[in-house]
This record gives C-alpha cells, sequence and structure tokens, in this order.
C-alpha cells in the first residue's frame, strides 16, 4: 500500500467524520493538515480528493450547521486551500467558500449584540406574555371595596356564629373582639388595609371606599 493510498484512505474515513457534528471540527482540523502536508506533492487524483473533500466541508456548514466554531474551523481550512490550488475553477470556488465563510461569521457578531439588547429592553419572556414582575399594592378603595364584599358574603357565616356564642357576652364588645369573630379572608383583608395609606379602623376604611367609588363614577 503506496502512502497516496492511505492518505487517500484517511480522507474517506473523515469524510465519514464530517456527517457527525461531535467529530466535524476534528475532522476538518485534520483535513487541513494533511491539505499543507500533502497537496504540494500529490498526484492530480490525490489532490481531487482533497478538493473535493474541502468542498464537502463547505457543503455540510452550507446545509446543517451553523455554531460559530464549525464556520471558524471551516474558513481557516478553506483560505489554506484557496492558497494552495493551481485550478482556476477551484480557486474562485475556494474565494467563494472564503467570502460565504466570512459572511456569515460577520452576521452572527451583529446579530449577537442585537438579541442580547431586545432580551435585555423586552418585557416579554415570549411573544404574548409579559415578564413575571412584583405585583403593585392595590389601591385603598379596592381593598375597601373587597372588603365589604366579603362582608356581604360572611353575614350568614356570622349570624349563625353569633347564635352559637355564649349568652353572657356584653353588649360592651370590642372591635378587637368583634375582628377575632370574623372568617379568616376577612380579618386579612382589614390587616392589609391597616398597612395601606394608614387606614386604621373599619368605619374609616368604609367611608374611604365609599369616597373613592363615588369619585370614580
Amino acid at each position: 500500500m503506496t502512502s497516496e493510498e492511505t492518505v487517500k484512505e484517511q480522507l474517506l474515513g473523515l469524510r465519514t467524520k464530517l456527517a457527525k457534528k461531535q467529530t466535524f471540527e476534528e475532522a476538518v482540523s485534520s483535513i487541513a493538515f494533511l491539505l499543507r502536508d500533502r497537496y504540494t506533492s500529490a498526484s492530480p487524483s490525490l489532490r481531487q480528493l482533497i478538493y473535493s473533500t474541502v468542498c464537502r466541508v463547505a457543503t455540510l456548514l452550507q446545509t446543517r450547521y451553523t455554531a460559530r466554531g464549525f464556520w471558524l474551523a471551516g474558513l481557516s481550512l478553506f483560505e489554506d486551500a484557496e492558497k494552495l490550488v493551481t485550478e482556476p475553477s477551484e480557486k474562485d470556488n475556494l474565494h467563494k467558500f472564503v467570502a460565504r465563510a466570512r459572511e456569515h461569521l460577520n452576521d452572527m457578531e451583529n446579530e449577537a449584540p442585537s438579541f442580547e439588547r431586545r432580551q435585555s429592553d423586552s418585557r416579554y419572556l415570549f411573544e404574548g406574555h409579559l415578564t413575571v414582575e412584583p405585583e403593585p399594592a392595590p389601591p385603598a378603595w379596592l381593598v375597601a371595596q373587597n372588603l365589604l364584599t366579603t362582608l356581604a358574603v360572611a353575614q350568614d357565616w356570622t349570624a349563625t356564629a353569633e347564635s352559637s356564642q355564649v349568652q353572657e357576652e356584653n353588649n360592651n364588645t370590642t372591635e378587637s373582639s368583634t375582628v377575632a369573630g370574623l372568617p379568616a379572608t376577612v380579618r386579612e383583608l382589614m390587616s392589609n388595609l391597616q398597612e395601606i395609606n394608614g387606614f386604621l379602623d373599619l368605619e374609616n376604611v368604609i367611608e374611604a371606599s365609599l369616597q373613592e367609588i363615588g369619585a370614580g363614577t
């Protein structure tokens, strides 16, 4: 087996590796080494095989692979091949491969900052959906209105609870005991109201709610 036959077998094996992403860059590097080491002294048939293998790299980049590392490896190979080939048609094709690789890499560099700006400026996780941000505190009048609605819904519960209470409760029931007897949802709403705009008692809450509702009509 001659030395050229060995090189041809190596090239055929490398063409197979080009078809897999995991081995693409390694194969391109090996092809570039054989190109620099053997092309000048190679027979016409070996030169043609080397050239066709370089063309295979260009085809795969155009049809399958878009990763920057793949195109950088391809560009280096095309530049080396363009310097070594002597056939005008082959040199012209390699010149086109080089230009296309540089254009693709330049496009990737220009697109990356634009994409990052869109990501940082956008309020959307994806089209049609807002990013998740802390919800603003509800306005006092809205919380108060919710409280009134909840109190109305809880009227039956309150009547039932009061009928079951011990009869010795005196008529002077304090505000705190009244609040304690309310459902948890009502107590929570009242607690929220106490933290908003300085509301301190239920009477002020109801009054403010009615004022806000009246102002909005």
